[in-house]
Formats: structure tokens, sequence, C-alpha cells
């Protein structure tokens, strides 16, 4: 874990950014008390049993913390455009020859591959918030995980790699106390790395990452295993103020309260065919 407690300026608030680079390093950090936490709340909700809140119960939780038995029922998202034939000349390699271009000195040879019939490059990283308020249902919340699996499929089915980083952004989630020097916690941010680019697409790995009991269970873990938090663990943030530095065009935002239902994932597909072209906005 790479933790960074940030002065926000002109306050005594602070931000705290907490990084990690794999699942199984949250996990663990997740179930490690550390002297920042507080004692009663970790132990709240390392045993809690809730499962219309959180999804699962506790036993199902740990049983599926890398994959749960989900069966993807594909959205056909069409954003990239499907993959096709297309003809190009080389001066040593084909399967043809072109006699008229060999004439007039240009590269003769007839050859064949295969585009994906996209633009975008052959990388994108997919952000998805998981934060949601306590008033959203577990079932909602797992609509935004059928939605990421589909889409990171038809990228990869589309040649294109996907990084899907998992994130927890909250607003005034709690307190930092250490040593008694108590600071407020005016806004954070959980990063977890769940897929890098050379890594294959499991979806029944992803979709468990992306559950409400990743939030409602392993993340209230980890929170209150290092601050004392507020009322309600405070409220859910969006994702775009963190990623202002980072290139648009390099990737995707799932924020909170985006993709909780069909008409939701609709609208966010419509978006996603503006980004790319696909469709007039």
């Amino acid at each position: 874990m790479r933790l960074q407690l940030n002065k926000i300026k002109g306050s005594n608030s602070i931000e705290m950014i907490a990084d990690f680079d794999t699942l199984e390093d949250f996990y663990t950090e997740a179930l490690t008390f550390k002297e920042t936490g507080n004692s009663n709340f970790f132990e709240k909700e390392t045993n809690k049993e809730d499962k219309a809140f959180v999804g699962l119960s506790k036993t199902e939780v740990q049983q599926y913390k890398y994959s749960y038995p989900f069966e993807c029922e594909p959205i056909d998202l069409d954003i990239f455009g499907h993959s096709h034939i297309e003809k190009f000349y080389s001066d040593d390699d084909g399967c043809d020859l072109n006699y008229d271009r060999m004439l007039d000195g240009f590269s003769p040879m007839v050859n064949y591959h295969r585009v994906t019939g996209t633009n975008t490059g052959k990388f994108m990283t997919i952000h998805v918030n998981v934060s949601e308020n306590c008033f959203v249902d577990s079932k909602d919340m797992l609509n935004k995980a059928k939605y990421v699996v589909s889409l990171a499929d038809s990228l990869e089915n589309n040649g294109i790699r996907t990084k899907i980083i998992v994130h927890e952004c909250s607003k005034d989630p709690g307190k930092y106390v250490i040593d008694g020097d108590e600071k407020t916690i005016a806004r954070s941010c959980i990063n977890i790395v769940i897929k890098d680019f050379n890594e294959p697409l499991i979806i029944q790995n992803i979709y468990t990452a992306i559950s409400s009991w990743m939030l409602r269970y392993w993340l209230f873990c980890f929170q209150t295993s290092i601050m004392h938090p507020s009322y309600g663990y405070g409220s859910a943030d969006s994702l775009k103020s963190y990623l202002k530095e980072e290139s648009s065009d390099e990737y995707i935002i799932i924020d909170s309260g985006e993709c909780l239902n069909n008409k939701e994932c609709k609208v966010k597909t419509n978006e996603l065919l503006v980004k790319f072209g696909r469709k007039k906005d």
C-alpha cells in the first residue's frame, strides 16, 4: 500500500489517497488493523452479517474473494465496431500480384490483415468508482459490475488491452488519528488495480471485485482499519476530479451513480459512442 495524506490548502483538513497494485495486497491491508483505526468499528465490519445490504453473507464474501461464479449476459455495446479484413500492399510478401502497381513502381504484392475498426489505440484503462450511498440497493450495484465486465470483454475482443482500476471515493469519510493528533479527512480515494494490461480478462474475477460486497464489506473493513469513520462513512464522491491530469482519450470512467440499471447503462453506452466517434452527439 502507498498512502498519501495531503493537506488541503486553506484548510485544517486532509485528503487521503491509498493505492494498491494488486487485489491480494488490498485484501491483506483490509484485514490488518492499524494504530490509526477504530477497533470497535473494525470488529463490527469484519464480523458483519447483512446479506441484503452487502449482497452476500460473511461466509460467501470470504469464499468469493477472487472469483464469483457469474455467467456474463453479454451486452452488445458495439462501441468500437466489428473487426474486418483490410487489404494492404507489400514489396516482397503477398498472396497476389497487382501488375499495374508494379509497372507504376508501387509495392505490388497484395496481402490482407484483420483490423478492429477502431482508432483508439491498443490500450484502454477502465476506472470504476464503486462508492455508492446507503440507499442504493446491492442488486443495483451489481448492474454496474455486469456492465463493466461486458465493456471490458467488448474491448478485449476487439484487440484492445484493458487495465481495470477500482476506486472508492468519499467525502468526509472520517478522521485520521495518530499520537493524539486528529485530522479531519475531507475526502479520500482508495485505488485498487484489479487487472493490468498484460493479464487475461477473467470476467468472474472482475465481477466480484466491482460488486456490492467489495464496497460494503472489504472497503468498509479497510476504512475502519485505518481511520475513525464518520456517520455513514461519509458520502459517495465523484472520481472525475482525481483523474483530471490524465488524458481522457486513454481511459473510460464508470462513476458513482452510473450504470445502476438498464436505462443508465444505455446512457453510458451512448456517451461512449460519442467519445469514440461512432455516433453524433
